[in-house]
């Protein structure tokens, strides 16, 4: 198998061996018989070491597409599910900003493999100019594989130790599976799902591959729901539901000078990151560019968004409504514990019970850990040293080298409101900025793709 990548070619060779062997076993049967004894021997190997002893996991966007994970993005016909995965793309290979949770993140820019066998060529390379993407010039980051089927396990494999993307977009799974021999409405229609999952961020020595984020396009029942067995949900950390707005969604919308029949919105149906029923926009603007944001609040609540609000959104809005205050950028940050103080009195003020100073401070951690907030520095309470929270500001695009002077609001996607852009830091006590030229200026885009593609932070 191995061997011989061409499924056909390893099934035909597995039924010669089996009925040279006196086996009454047919291609597919030797198949699982391989698999099986493969992911026996593969555990074997796994459990040699503590389990502990692994990569931590992280997050292509912050908060929002985990690294190593699966995302199964569904709609029906003509909804833009390709447009909405090229902003994605976009974002992603130029490292733009994204807002989440109603702050402005900033997203490290990685390459993006996009599997493409649901259009034509000519298609996708007026999908990349409408998105602002240059098959040419863009190449180094955006790379493109065609003729693939879903099943190609070690042509992915391989094509994705190559290239060590950031983020895998296959349009589409029902495009890439029309040569397989399996139907969709059959459990092992999914089997690939499940071996990608499993192989994902796993020592190349043992069969796996770079971590990244690979999303899989595919297209909707006539229930609304994915199409095929129910294993290709079950195969993925998260669902995403690519739909038209409701009736009460585009008056919102148009509340706020935007033109709904331009909007959808992705709802996450399943998400091991617990952000089931979050929303995100994608809109396509005057210039038929398409881009997507984190519709969902910064401060959620519990019961579908009619409870109580939960006190981990609560305390990331709470560093948040700091960061957007007045005043130095020292004075707008805070510890843990003013976290903790400000979050039990607004709790004791509605009747709820309060968590522990250790829950807020591991709920701190993580939210910076997720990217959406940032260490600020430490700071002595009395004789001890307590490191600082708050917003991260927004880096520069790749193929820029800029140093513009800090602002404090920058605006809000989806709402008129303003959002922080606040200094940002990768280790304590260290202030993190863009390398420039020359301070305060933007340079010209001759200069810029002049430059080599300065990715990095300089920590002064």
């Amino acid at each position: 198998i191995k061997e011989h990548p061409n499924p056909a070619h390893a099934k035909d060779l597995m039924a010669d061996l089996a009925m040279r062997t006196g086996r009454r076993m047919s291609a597919i049967d030797c198949i699982r018989a391989e698999q099986e004894y493969s992911a026996y021997v593969l555990s074997q190997k796994t459990n040699a070491k503590p389990w502990w002893e692994i990569a931590k996991m992280t997050f292509t966007i912050p908060n929002l597409m985990m690294r190593p994970a699966q995302i199964i993005l569904h709609a029906a016909p003509g909804k833009g599910k390709t447009s909405a995965a090229m902003g994605f793309a976009r974002m992603v290979g130029r490292g733009e900003p994204m807002t989440i949770r109603g702050i402005q993140v900033p997203i490290q820019a990685g390459k993006v493999l996009w599997i493409q066998n649901d259009q034509n060529p000519a298609k996708l390379v007026r999908d990349c100019e409408d998105n602002g993407i240059d098959p040419e010039k863009d190449s180094e980051w955006f790379i493109v594989k065609r003729g693939f089927q879903m099943n190609y396990v070690a042509d992915l494999t391989k094509w994705i130790n190559e290239v060590k993307p950031a983020l895998v977009v296959i349009d589409s799974i029902g495009s890439c599976s029309t040569d397989m021999q399996e139907q969709e409405k059959d459990k092992a229609f999914a089997s690939p799902l499940y071996y990608y999952s499993r192989m994902n961020g796993e020592n190349p020595d043992l069969g796996g591959f770079n971590p990244c984020t690979i999303m899989w396009i595919h297209h909707d029942n006539a229930q609304g729901e994915v199409r095929g067995t129910r294993y290709l949900t079950a195969a993925v950390d998260e669902q995403w539901h690519l739909r038209d707005l409701t009736e009460a969604e585009k008056e919102k919308v148009r509340a706020k000078g935007k033109v709904a029949s331009n909007c959808r919105f992705i709802q996450v149906k399943k998400s091991r990151m617990g952000r089931e029923g979050d929303l995100l926009m994608v809109e396509r603007d005057v210039n038929g560019t398409y881009s997507v944001w984190d519709h969902t609040p910064t401060e959620r609540r519990t019961d579908e968004g009619q409870g109580d609000p939960e006190p981990m959104t609560m305390a990331l809005r709470i560093v948040r409504d700091r960061a957007r205050g007045e005043g130095a950028p020292e004075e707008r940050r805070m510890t843990a514990p003013e976290v903790w103080e400000q979050l039990v009195e607004e709790r004791a003020g509605l009747g709820l019970e309060s968590p522990s100073k250790k829950s807020v401070r591991r709920w701190l951690d993580r939210w910076v850990e997720d990217g959406v907030l940032v260490l600020g520095g430490i700071v002595m309470v009395g004789k001890a040293r307590t490191r600082t929270y708050t917003t991260p500001s927004t880096p520069p695009r790749v193929g820029w080298s800029l140093e513009c002077p800090l602002s404090l609001v920058a605006p809000d996607p989806s709402d008129s409101q303003e959002l922080t852009r606040d200094t940002t830091t990768d280790n304590e006590g260290h202030v993190l900025v863009p390398r420039s030229p020359q301070r305060g200026t933007c340079p010209p885009r001759a200069l810029t793709m002049s430059l080599v593609k300065i990715q990095s932070w300089t920590a002064i």
